[in-house]
């Protein structure tokens, strides 16, 4: 039986993205901090249990038995375990933020790994075409050589563009492997050997408004929406910390037995917040507030500056690509002209040739600067709190 070759799994980005959250093994770890943080929750709103005390006496020459039981229950006061539920249930939100914090720069992570593979998948394309144009001009001047119309000279040069091209297409599938593999170690190592992408670099960039970016950044951002929750953990310590002013009450009742005669007695315990009234633990709780305020605004003002950089280069990069297209469409009339004074008799095949590996040095500056714009894109929508695989 004649086995059929099989075709490459084809991946979009929202394919490798699903692969990656699947099998990257960090996100177990958030996945029981979580976990730690709702017991913190149930841990937070738990009774305290019920005290028992007592205590068996042989007294007097007769060895009567003396004994004494008492039952004491701590009364805490409601603020207090208010408080304490509510600082435990923002704990949950801050665990809920890391994990997002970590989702999003590994999304951001795995896009750019995607372009970077389709970028030197295209790269390492054309490099096999400049070899093959290389490779044909140097097939000319060797029949110029052997016919006597050129000078043995000549072939060096034809022999040098052609290890140059081969060279240039050994780096570029060096660097293809290093993206592809890459990719898979993102992915936790669980992409087919073989596999191919199904998309490929943008080749229309739209304007991006700075000033928009940077609003959709401070509410969308994941860094800062973490912040807020810390911010709100923070504010609720503050208050578990100040709730911890109100004494507790410790009623008990107790039953004992001495010298014959049975008696009972019920009891009243509180501590008195004369000396310690935790002015140190909430002094604390305010200090952390205010450094988690410092850091909000801190944060705020740094992502700002990375927008404004990220949006200068993605336009400049944008303006590099128009003006390449330019040199292309210059290119291209340059490419028809010579076939057809070739087609005449007007021209030889090695101009011909020299103008094609132009187009081709024309084209992988096209792919560079596709590729540049597409990675500062990619770095504006991970600024903004979204990633190039998800909206």
């Amino acid at each position: 039986m004649v086995q059929l070759p099989t075709q490459p799994a084809m991946l979009s980005r929202a394919d490798v993205l699903t692969i990656a959250h699947q099998h990257n093994p960090d996100l177990d770890r958030f996945a029981a901090e979580y976990d730690l943080a709702r017991a913190a929750i149930t841990e937070a709103v738990a009774r305290i249990n019920t005290e028992i005390e007592g205590g068996v006496t042989l007294a007097g020459d007769d060895r009567d038995l003396e004994y004494d039981i008492e039952l004491r229950q701590t009364i805490e006061h409601p603020e207090r375990r208010r408080t304490r539920y509510n600082a435990a249930r923002a704990g949950q939100a801050v665990a809920a933020g890391d994990r997002s914090v970590f989702e999003s720069t590994l999304r951001a992570d795995v896009v750019n790994a995607y372009w970077a593979v389709a970028y030197h998948t295209a790269v390492t394309q054309r490099s096999h075409q400049s070899i093959e144009n290389s490779e044909r001009i140097q097939a000319i001047i060797g029949n110029r050589i052997r016919n006597g119309a050129a000078r043995p000279a000549e072939r060096i040069r034809t022999d040098l563009a052609v290890i140059n091209a081969r060279r240039t297409a050994l780096a570029a599938q060096r660097r293809l492997a290093v993206a592809r593999n890459r990719l898979n170690a993102l992915c936790g190592r669980a992409l087919p050997d073989d596999y191919a992408l199904s998309e490929t670099l943008q080749t229309q960039f739209a304007a991006v408004d700075a000033v928009g970016v940077a609003e959709t950044a401070q509410a969308h951002h994941p860094a800062l929406q973490r912040l807020r929750a810390v911010q709100h953990q923070r504010l609720m310590a503050v208050e578990s910390e100040t709730a911890k002013r109100h004494p507790d009450l410790v009623p008990g009742i107790g039953i004992e037995k001495e010298d014959g005669e049975h008696s009972f007695t019920v009891r009243l315990g509180m501590a008195l917040p004369f000396r310690n009234k935790n002015e140190f633990g909430i002094a604390r709780a305010h200090a952390e507030l205010d450094k988690v305020d410092a850091e909000i605004r801190s944060v705020t003002q740094n992502l700002i500056g990375e927008i404004d950089l990220a949006v200068e280069n993605y336009s400049g990069a944008v303006e590099q690509l128009k003006v390449i297209e330019e040199s292309q469409t210059s290119a291209a009339t340059l490419r028809a002209s010579a076939s057809f004074l070739f087609e005449q008799g007007e021209h030889d095949r090695i101009a011909l040739l020299e103008v094609e590996q132009t187009v081709q040095q024309l084209a992988l500056e096209h792919l560079a600067a596709r590729y540049d714009a597409q990675i500062w894109l990619g770095r504006i929508e991970q600024l903004t709190g979204y990633s190039g695989g998800d909206k």
